[in-house]
């Protein structure tokens, strides 16, 4: 797809380079396999799962998340060692699975996340949530060196003032994340964004359910919170205007107040390209009879609708957004 010239004038002015727009590739998980998609036009899912099949069966793969630039995968997996299997661990593999690592930290142990984790563009940082900590979930983070060898597991969310701390995303940088924030893993009603450096310093609550935009009332949690290239906070939020707890994509700009994107109901599970482009899981799509989670491409400004997917009940466990290798 081209670049329209209103659209180049939408891209500018995020601070995107006109030509990028609708590129860029996303990772789901459908049906105990993980998927990597390209976002063009035409473009058929690459079954990841069945690919290092080939190389030795097994099962138990999902969760599967990209690096912002594209170059690197983390996922859940049962395979490749024997405390893998029976209980998924991390696996981090290169764009193009030539090489898969199953994550050890220094004692020889693997790792065990309880959820969605992320990988930076080097490769060689993943956040996981884990119940090792202070909370009953938190987020650690653990490096890779030039070695190949992992470090001990380090606490990002000790200064958290919740229970659990999930779902993160890192900054194209890798300076810092964003993460669900709440009582519970996945609470519906009490759910914070909140944010944290990467070396466990300057966490703060970026957004509550009670900070809804004028016009708008608190209901449900926010979640799913990815960083865009301008700088804004894209997220699900739960705001409505009769307090009807209805699932919707928003904008939080830098230094300004949050804005629904375009008009989808039922839309939830964001995450961010590189050129700005966002995709989430929409229910709402007029032919989707069945309420599938269907993955959604729309322009940074919430406009030109594309379905990814159609009538497959992609999991709502996180999306993964990444650069496109060209």
């Amino acid at each position: 797809m081209r670049c329209s010239r209103l659209l180049t004038f939408t891209l500018v002015a995020l601070g995107l380079q006109a030509g990028q727009c609708d590129a860029g590739v996303v990772t789901y998980s459908f049906g105990g396999h993980v998927y990597r998609l390209k976002t063009r036009v035409g473009a058929v899912p690459e079954d990841i799962s069945a690919k290092l099949n080939k190389q030795a069966p097994a099962t138990g793969d999902r969760q599967l998340n990209i690096s912002p630039n594209g170059k690197w995968v983390v996922m859940r997996a049962e395979r490749r060692d024997a405390n893998c299997f029976g209980w998924d661990c991390l696996l981090v593999m290169n764009y193009n699975l030539s090489s898969v690592t199953v994550i050890k930290k220094p004692d020889g142990g693997v790792i065990h996340a309880d959820g969605f984790s992320a990988i930076s563009s080097s490769g060689n940082m993943v956040i996981y949530p884990a119940s090792d900590g202070p909370h009953a979930l938190d987020l650690w983070k653990i490096t890779r060196d030039l070695s190949g060898h992992w470090s001990k597991p380090v606490l990002l969310t000790g200064a958290s003032p919740h229970a659990a701390n999930v779902h993160p995303a890192i900054a194209k940088n890798g300076g810092k994340i964003l993460f669900d924030c709440g009582p519970q893993a996945s609470d519906p009603i009490d759910g914070e964004i909140c944010e944290v450096g990467v070396n466990g310093k300057g966490f703060r609550v970026v957004l509550t359910p009670q900070d809804a935009p004028p016009g708008f009332q608190a209901a449900g949690g926010l979640h799913s919170a990815d960083y865009a290239p301008d700088g804004s906070i894209v997220f699900e939020g739960n705001w409505s205007a009769d307090g009807s707890n209805d699932e919707r994509i928003w904008r939080l700009p830098v230094g300004g107040v949050a804005k629904p994107l375009g008009t989808f109901h039922n839309d939830n599970t964001p995450c961010v390209l590189p050129d700005g482009y966002i995709v989430s899981l929409w229910l709402g799509r007029q032919d989707n009879v069945n309420g599938a989670h269907e993955p959604k491409l729309m322009q940074p400004n919430g406009l030109a609708p594309r379905m990814l997917v159609k009538n497959k009940d992609v999991d709502d466990v996180g999306l993964g957004c990444g650069a496109e290798l060209l």
